[in-house]
């Protein structure tokens, strides 16, 4: 008789830990996209990096999957999205906590979207050329697995961004159009092929801070000319180091024809003037014209970058301001505060490219 009980508490158990299992994959699996399944972050190198989610982050996070299923137009999304990483840098002194909680917005835009994002915690070359040292070391890891495994593109985030909008997943800057069979399916794959980066231009030129870039030989190639660039060209002053080695190289004719230059606004807005923050949180969705220029950023943006902020303390004070502006804000789709929705513009430049292959 004791036996028997024994086997029914071992059943139940079982039982249990399935239900449980269950019950864990329906909360912590992004909806929105199956084909991606669950976030995964990737710390690389001897140190741990990236932020610790708490419960409320997570929770955070799944609301938001769940508010942007309901109100945005991104949810349901295309059937068959590209498959994207984030990929980040972070190295030396500890992060701040100004700087966790913009790469908390990163990690919960991922979460919210189902796609995984990988931080490099230690240099392995020197300054800023660990950048494309570490997409290199992706794309080969990428490259060596079956194409229907591997990740389609790496979308490279500096640490100096804030995802203002986590509705808004990265796909939808790219080409639209995925999919398909046979003949046809060849043909959309030869086209999205012809575009294997997508970067935008600000007033001093190419800024590398945001930009995609395809999974794809013609990517290895193009890392290894950024990497190689000072010692084959040594006279070669680079004012912005990596940035304007990847602005030359770009301007190459076995590059160029490759890149598609975004408006700056698409994915790389700025802060504008000093009470951006309050304006962005504050200002009716039409008075976008007390705004500033297109650059500068408004309700309805993927992402605000804050680019040229050396100064630690304006740099921490400023972000602070807008983490705290984006965290008030909330969704904007489900409160009807859009001021800005780029969708019709982002789909408008690739036809006009000759690349919306829907």
């Amino acid at each position: 008789m004791a036996m028997k009980v024994r086997s029914l508490r071992a059943v139940y158990f079982s039982v249990w830990i399935v239900v449980c299992y269950f019950i864990l994959s329906f909360y912590f699996l992004p909806r929105g996209h199956p084909r991606h399944g669950q976030s995964t972050f990737h710390n690389h190198g001897s140190t741990h990096c990236l932020p610790r989610l708490s419960t409320d982050d997570i929770s955070s996070a799944l609301s938001f999957n769940d508010s942007c299923a309901a109100y945005s137009p991104f949810f349901p999304s295309e059937p068959n999205p590209p498959r994207i990483a984030r990929v980040m840098v972070r190295y030396g002194t500890p992060m701040e906590p100004y700087e966790q909680r913009a790469v908390k917005t990163h990690m919960k835009n991922s979460i919210v979207h189902g796609t995984d994002l990988h931080m490099l915690c230690d240099a392995v070359v020197d300054s800023y050329w660990n950048k494309q040292a570490f997409l290199l070391r992706l794309m080969l890891e990428e490259m060596g697995k079956r194409e229907e495994d591997r990740l389609e593109w790496l979308l490279w985030m500096d640490g100096d961004t804030v995802v203002l909008d986590q509705c808004r997943p990265a796909w939808s800057y790219l080409p639209p159009g995925y999919g398909g069979d046979g003949k046809e399916g060849r043909k959309k794959q030869e086209l999205r092929t012809k575009k294997n980066s997508s970067n935008d231009e600000d007033h001093i030129g190419l800024n590398a801070g945001i930009f995609f870039l395809r999974v794809h030989p013609w990517s290895i190639t193009f890392l290894l000319s950024i990497l190689s660039f000072p010692t084959y060209n040594p006279a070669i002053t680079l004012p912005h180091a990596e940035q304007s080695a990847m602005q030359k190289l770009l301007a190459l004719p076995q590059f160029r024809p490759h890149v598609a230059y975004t408006p700056w606004e698409f994915f790389n807005t700025y802060p504008g003037s000093s009470d951006g923050a309050r304006r962005y949180r504050e200002s009716a969705n039409n008075e976008t014209e007390n705004l500033g220029g297109e650059m500068w950023a408004r309700r309805g943006d993927w992402v605000i970058h804050f680019a040229g902020h050396r100064d630690g303390k304006r740099r921490r004070e400023k972000m602070t301001d807008w983490l705290d502006a984006v965290d008030a804000t909330g969704n904007i789709w489900e409160e009807d505060r859009v001021q800005r929705d780029l969708s019709d513009p982002i789909r408008g430049f690739w036809k006009a490219s000759g690349l919306d292959i829907r």
